[in-house]
C-alpha cells in the first residue's frame, strides 16, 4: 500500500471557527463544523472544519451507500467496493441484521456497517495510524434496530439514515488552548490540481477580523404535535410498566417544530447563549443537523486507549433575577435541591449502572471506575447532574467496536435498556433520527470523540424539527415531565426565535 502524501500547514493564532466556515461555506456541497468550549470559561477548546469532503458513506437498513465527491472520494469508493465485493448489491455494500445473535461478543465482532467506516479509516491514511485522517458524522438513534429488535416503525426515504460520515479533503484543526492551528490538504488539494484558497493570509485576517456576529432572531411559531396531556399520557403508560416490574426507568421524547430560514445563524445564536462541550453544524445539502450538546455519548482517546462515557441526569433550571442575570443565591438553593432531590439521584444511579455496564463491556478487567461522581455543571438555562465513567480499552477492540456496544446511551433510553427502547418506540411510533444517536468523528490513529445528540435540530426545507425528552422513574409526575422537555427544548427554541 502506497503511503498518504498530503499537506499540513501550521500556523500561530485560532481563526474563530464559525467565521471561517462561513466564508468557505456553499450550500451545493456538504461541510461540517465541530467546536467544543469549556462549560466554566465558555473557552474553545478544539474545532474542526471541513469545507470539502471527498467521500459520503450512508447507511440504511444495513445498506452502505457510497459517493464519491472527489476523485480521491472515487478512488476510495473503488477501493472499498473491492475490499467488501463480496456484499456488494446494485453499488450498495449489504450487511444482514444481527438481531438473532444473543451473545454479546459475538455480536460485536460480527460483520456490520460500521466496517465500512473502519475500512474506509485504513485505506484513506494507507494504513498508518494517522490522527491527521478524519471522519465526521452521525449515528441515528434508530442505528440499535440493526443489532437489537426493538419494533418496527414506518420508514420513509427522506428519513434521517441510521449514520452518515463524510472523509473530508480539506480539514482545518483549531487547538483553542496552545493557540495554534492546522490546516490539512488531501487528494487534489495536496497535489495542487485543486486551489487551496484558505492559505495563511486569509486565516491570518480571519483571526484578526474577531468572531462570527450573528444577527437577532426574529419571532416564529412553535408547533406541538404531541400536546402536554398527551406526553402525560405516555408518561402513564410508562410509569405503569415500571410498577409491574418490566422496567426501572425509560426517557420518553416528543418532538417541537419552527420555521428555520437561516440555520447558520441559528447555530450562532445557540453557541452564543449556550457554549457547551460538543457544538456541532452538519450541512447534508438536503438535510442539516446542528446543536450544543453537554453529553459525551462515548469517547476513546490517550495511550494507550482509554474509554470514557460520561452520563448526564437530573435537571433544574438556573436561578435568575427578574433582569435575566444569575441570583447566585437562587442558584445555589436550586442546585442543593438537585443534590437532595431523591427522584433525580435515583434516576441517576441507575444510568451510573448502564455506563459501568457498557463500559464492561469492551474494556480490560478490573480497570472500570468512576472518577467523578454526582458533580453539577451548569449551562446558559439549565444545571445537570454529572458523572464520569472510565476504563481501559480491549487490545482487541477498536472504538467503532466501543461505541456499537454501547449505543444507545441509557440517559436517552432507559433501564434496562433493550426493553425501555421497546416500549418507547411503542409510544413514540416514529423513528428518531439522530435525536439520542451521537455525532462526532473517529480519526485513524484509533480515536473518537462523540456526543449525544440532544439540545439539537434537524432542518429540512426550512423547517426545524426540535426533540426533547424527559427521564420516567416510579414517582415521576407527569406534568413535571412534560413541563421538562420544554425546559431542555428551550436554548434551540430560543435560538430559533420560538421564545
Amino acid at each position: 500500500m502506497n503511503a498518504l502524501k498530503y499537506k499540513k500547514i501550521r500556523f500561530q493564532g485560532c481563526p474563530d471557527p464559525l467565521r471561517l466556515y462561513s466564508h468557505g461555506f456553499n450550500a451545493a456541497r456538504p461541510s461540517f463544523l465541530l467546536e467544543s468550549a469549556d462549560i466554566t470559561t465558555r473557552q474553545g477548546e478544539q474545532s474542526l472544519v471541513g469545507l470539502d469532503m471527498a467521500l459520503k458513506m450512508e447507511c440504511r437498513a444495513g445498506a452502505v451507500q457510497l459517493q464519491a465527491l472527489s476523485d480521491w472520494g472515487q478512488a476510495l469508493a473503488n477501493q472499498l467496493m473491492a475490499a467488501f465485493a463480496d456484499r456488494l448489491r446494485a453499488d450498495k455494500i449489504i450487511f444482514e441484521p444481527l438481531t438473532d445473535i444473543t451473545d454479546e461478543n459475538q455480536r460485536l465482532q460480527a460483520p456490520s456497517p460500521v466496517d465500512v467506516l473502519r475500512q474506509c479509516l485504513t485505506l484513506a491514511s494507507a494504513g498508518e495510524a494517522d490522527s491527521a485522517i478524519h471522519i465526521a458524522g452521525a449515528f441515528a438513534y434508530d442505528f440499535i434496530a440493526f443489532y437489537e429488535s426493538i419494533g418496527v416503525v414506518p420508514e420513509d426515504e427522506k428519513d434521517f439514515p441510521d449514520f452518515v460520515f463524510y472523509l473530508p479533503e480539506r480539514l482545518l484543526i483549531v487547538h483553542h488552548r496552545e493557540q495554534f492551528s492546522e490546516l490539512f490538504l488531501f487528494g487534489d488539494f495536496a497535489t495542487g490540481r485543486k486551489i487551496n484558497d484558505l492559505d495563511v493570509a486569509l486565516l491570518e485576517s480571519l483571526i484578526a477580523d474577531g468572531p462570527f456576529l450573528s444577527a437577532m432572531a426574529e419571532k416564529v411559531p412553535v408547533t406541538e404535535p404531541t400536546s402536554d396531556a398527551e406526553f402525560c399520557q405516555h408518561v402513564l403508560q410508562l410509569k405503569q410498566h415500571i410498577q409491574v416490574g418490566d422496567i426501572f426507568q425509560a426517557v420518553p421524547s416528543r418532538a417541537f417544530f419552527a420555521p428555520c430560514p437561516e440555520p447558520l445563524q441559528a447555530y450562532a445564536r445557540l453557541k452564543t447563549q449556550n457554549p457547551s462541550p460538543y457544538m456541532f453544524y452538519f450541512h447534508m445539502v438536503d438535510d442539516l443537523l446542528f446543536g450544543a450538546s453537554p453529553e459525551t455519548a462515548i469517547k476513546v482517546s490517550g495511550s494507550p486507549f482509554k474509554v470514557e462515557i460520561r452520563p448526564i441526569a437530573g435537571t433544574k433550571p438556573r436561578g435568575f433575577n427578574s433582569d435575566g442575570s444569575i441570583d447566585r443565591d437562587l442558584d445555589s438553593r436550586l442546585e442543593a435541591e438537585l443534590r437532595l432531590d431523591e427522584k433525580e439521584l435515583a434516576e441517576h444511579m441507575m444510568l451510573i449502572d448502564l455506563a459501568r455496564n457498557d463500559i464492561a463491556r469492551v474494556s480490560q478487567p478490573g480497570t472500570r471506575y468512576v472518577p467523578r461522581l454526582l458533580t453539577v455543571d451548569r449551562y446558559a438555562y439549565v444545571m445537570h447532574l454529572v458523572s464520569y465513567v472510565e476504563g481501559a480499552l480491549r487490545t482487541d477492540l477498536d472504538a467503532f467496536h466501543a461505541y456499537v456496544a454501547s449505543m444507545n446511551m441509557g440517559t436517552l433510553v432507559g433501564a434496562p435498556k433493550i426493553r425501555a427502547a421497546q416500549l418507547v418506540r411503542s409510544i413514540e411510533k416514529t423513528r428518531r433520527g439522530p435525536y439520542g444517536g451521537a455525532v462526532g468523528y473517529f480519526n485513524a490513529a484509533g480515536a473518537m470523540d462523540t456526543a449525544i445528540v440532544i439540545r439539537s435540530a434537524t432542518v429540512r426545507e426550512g423547517i426545524a424539527c426540535v426533540r426533547a425528552g424527559a427521564g420516567v422513574v416510579a414517582d415521576s409526575v407527569p406534568m413535571e415531565e412534560a413541563h421538562e422537555t420544554r425546559r431542555k427544548a428551550a436554548s434551540v427554541l430560543r435560538a430559533l426565535g420560538g421564545i
